[in-house]
């Protein structure tokens, strides 16, 4: 953990086992071809509302009103499926004002880029390629659309997500951090400053925009628009 990300980012991790501050790390790259396959048959497709119900047998901790909510303000959600029609893994990406609810803020992805978030394997089915699958899956949809870049932030802790990133060859562009003390928060949004457009276009600490959030620029290399 040391060796990968300092002695800084294992303070974050305690302070965000305490509630008090919290660190995502941002990252994204170039919508590439893949083809990652499962080690079981695959059904893909996309969630409507009419498979919230079934959604939320695979996500229990899911609020129905909230996945609804998110359909309806254009997010997307892509779903695979077992041999025998089971939902057994979902991912999520959108564009416009998103909320980063791990901390606390909205943020705007630049266009033709798309966030990517809430990426979910059922757990008697991990192991067995289905993330990589449903990835190969997401990545063509997106290019059909038209979709050239992607963004996605990941806790530090996830090392498993962490991997996968890296395997993917989307570089680390910055992070978003937030301070939670007594119903007060504090967000901030950092962003390596390479020359080029910044994946992330603006932020806010409010949905309808009115208080944005300055973004810093950081040194060292981010991410370059393909051609």
């Amino acid at each position: 953990m040391l060796r990968d990300f300092g002695v800084w980012a294992l303070c974050a991790q305690i302070l965000g086992w305490a509630g008090v501050y919290r660190l995502l790390l941002v990252v994204g790259g170039a919508v590439s071809v893949m083809d990652d396959r499962a080690k079981i048959p695959l059904q893909f497709g996309e969630l409507t509302g009419d498979d919230v119900g079934e959604y939320c047998v695979l996500r229990p901790d899911a609020d129905p009103q909230v996945i609804r909510r998110r359909l309806f303000d254009g997010h997307q959600c892509l779903i695979a499926r077992s041999e025998d029609g089971e939902m057994v893994a979902n991912l999520w990406f959108g564009s416009g004002r998103i909320k980063v609810d791990f901390a606390g803020c909205y943020i705007e992805p630049r266009s033709k880029c798309m966030y990517l978030y809430d990426e979910y394997v059922a757990e008697h089915y991990r192991g067995l390629g289905v993330a990589g699958g449903l990835e190969t899956y997401r990545n063509q949809y997106l290019q059909e659309q038209g979709i050239i870049l992607v963004v996605g932030a990941v806790w530090p802790g996830n090392h498993i997500s962490l991997n996968r990133t890296r395997k993917r060859d989307y570089p680390e562009l910055g992070s978003v951090s937030a301070w939670k003390i007594f119903g007060w928060t504090h967000s901030r949004l950092s962003l390596r400053d390479n020359g080029y457009p910044p994946l992330i276009q603006a932020a806010y600490s409010s949905k309808d925009g009115s208080r944005a959030l300055p973004i810093e620029r950081l040194e060292g290399a981010g991410v370059k628009r393909p051609a």
